[in-house]
């Protein structure tokens, strides 16, 4: 009786990994919507769960991003969620490798764009501000677990723009270089080029991003967008503005 409840035992289990093996992409397409609340979906999703590939956007379709990826299988028997991004640097999605387990986190060779336009679908609430340009994550390794990390990120945003009530502002080239810091990533902020000089710091922790900034108009800026510059925080008697805020919980 024993031999043949653990026959049966292992019949169920290979049964349920067939099912998973044969699940159609449209399956994580499902746990995307399901996730983001129906904010974001996987488009023309082809192939199956474990090796898929489709176009990740917003409800609306303001935004897309070719996703190609690889689910371990034998990763999921043990908690944990490997996956890796399968994708040409020409083709603009996605590349790398993410680990994720039981309170641990790991990137491999990662390189992640979106355009800032996302940031509309992520916020929680609506926002004044519409941004423009792109976003770029990338990393070479980092590690998190047992509250220890080690490793680096970079952060990019190209072709920066912020626009609001029929102001726009170029920030340029908007970088920073986040290290482990207690139990934060924190970094330097900087920009190359656009209306402003931004130098500053920003931490990033499980309640959120703590932000300081001290931004300055260029030279030969036009006064509305002097003005716009001027609302985002205090200006100091040389005009320079200092911004300070947390983001999150």
């Amino acid at each position: 009786m024993m031999r043949i409840s653990i026959a049966f035992l292992w019949l169920f289990v290979v049964a349920v990994v067939a099912l998973f093996a044969l699940a159609p992409a449209t399956w994580v397409d499902r746990r995307v919507a399901a996730a983001t609340e129906g904010r974001m979906r996987i488009n023309d999703a082809q192939g199956t769960a474990w090796r898929g590939h489709g176009a990740l956007g917003d409800s609306r379709g303001s935004w897309r991003i070719p996703v190609a990826w690889h689910i371990a299988p034998l990763a999921l028997a043990r908690g944990a969620l490997d996956i890796e991004f399968e994708a040409s640097p020409a083709s603009g999605g996605p590349r790398g490798r993410i680990i994720l387990g039981d309170g641990s986190a790991e990137l491999h060779n990662i390189e992640l764009r979106a355009p800032a336009a996302a940031l509309r679908t992520l916020a929680p609430a609506a926002l004044p501000i519409e941004a423009g340009g792109e976003w770029l994550l990338s990393s070479p390794e980092f590690r998190y677990g047992g509250s220890r990390a080690e490793g680096v990120i970079d952060l990019r945003w190209d072709r920066a723009r912020l626009a609001s009530a029929g102001s726009a502002l170029d920030l340029g080239t908007l970088a920073a270089h986040l290290v482990p810091q207690g139990g934060a990533l924190a970094g330097t902020l900087a920009n190359v080029g656009g209306d402003a000089q931004i130098d500053g710091d920003i931490a990033l922790a499980a309640n959120g991003a703590t932000l300081r900034a001290n931004i300055a108009a260029g030279s030969g800026v036009p006064a509305d967008i002097a003005r716009t510059i001027a609302a985002l925080g205090t200006p100091d008697a040389n005009g320079v503005v200092h911004m300070q805020g947390h983001f999150g919980k």
